[in-house]
Order: structure tokens, then C-alpha cells, then sequence
């Protein structure tokens, strides 16, 4: 039988209840809670008899959790720049810039002399190199559809 000097007293259990022991005493509580059947049954008799969670009024402890969440919910303005208004009014600004600047006006007309420069080389009458006379996705097509009809042969022969 078990010395009565290994037994874990009633104060060392609260304490281990609590939280409020070292890390070597935690490790002979778990230990001796393990192994003595005695000491399980003390252990769950002060365990029955904490208060539970039921027993609380439950006005103050949910008063209690919303003060907590307010205290640590850190509320954050969205910055200046960040809000859809001052967005459009800069992207409203930057056209009305370019516009006025003759910045799109120099672009349009050099696409413009570009588009009569290609219509005036007769683009069309160029000779197309070989290698791009079929384009080479359909290639791989047509490779990957004879692979398969090469292989459904292969099994499906009778």
C-alpha cells in the first residue's frame, strides 16, 4: 500500500486547481493524481465543487466580456486616401490633366499616323514564314488527337 506521505493534501490541490503552483510541483500533482485512486477521487470532489460557470449572474458577466471587448477593440478611421471619393476625384484630376496638356491628344494622332503607315505598306501582301502558317496549338491538336486514336487502336484491338 501507498505511503500516507505521498498523498497530495487538499491545499496543494486547490493550489494545482488555481494555477498557482511551480512546474516540478504541477508534474508530482499530475503524477500522484495518475496513479492514486485516493487522490483522483479528492481531486474530482474539489473539482465538483467549484462554482460553475451556471451559478454566475449572467447580466455581469456578459457586462463583464463586452467591457473587456471594448477595451481591447482599437476602432481605426479609414485613412483620407483611402475612402472611393478622394480616389475618383484623383483619377478625375490625372484625365483632366492629360487632356489639358495636349498629352493625349500628341498620343491619338501618332496612333493615328502609325494605323496609315501600316495601311499604306500593304501589310497583307507580306510573305508569311512556313513556320507560322499554322499556328502551334494546332499543331500539338493534331499531334495529341493522332497519339490518341494511336493508342485507342492499340487497346481496342479484337
Amino acid at each position: 500500500m501507498k505511503d500516507q506521505l505521498m498523498h497530495i493534501s487538499k491545499q496543494e490541490l486547490k493550489a494545482y486547481i488555481r494555477n498557482e503552483v511551480s512546474d516540478q510541483q504541477r508534474e508530482r500533482v499530475e503524477l500522484e493524481i495518475q496513479l492514486c485512486e485516493q487522490c483522483m477521487e479528492q481531486f474530482v470532489s474539489l473539482l465538483d465543487q467549484l462554482p460553475s460557470a451556471s451559478n454566475l449572474d449572467s447580466e455581469v458577466l456578459s457586462s463583464q466580456v463586452i467591457a473587456h471587448i471594448h477595451k481591447q477593440a482599437v476602432v481605426t478611421k479609414p485613412r483620407w486616401i483611402q475612402r472611393p471619393v478622394v480616389q475618383y476625384g484623383i483619377a478625375a484630376s490625372i484625365t483632366l490633366l492629360l487632356v489639358t496638356s495636349g498629352l493625349m491628344s500628341t498620343v491619338s494622332h501618332t496612333l493615328v499616323k502609325l494605323d496609315r503607315t501600316v495601311q499604306s505598306q500593304n501589310i497583307d501582301q507580306l510573305p508569311v514564314p512556313e513556320s507560322s502558317a499554322e499556328p502551334r496549338s494546332e499543331k500539338w491538336l493534331d499531334k495529341a488527337s493522332r497519339w490518341i486514336e494511336a493508342v485507342q487502336e492499340s487497346r481496342f484491338e479484337k
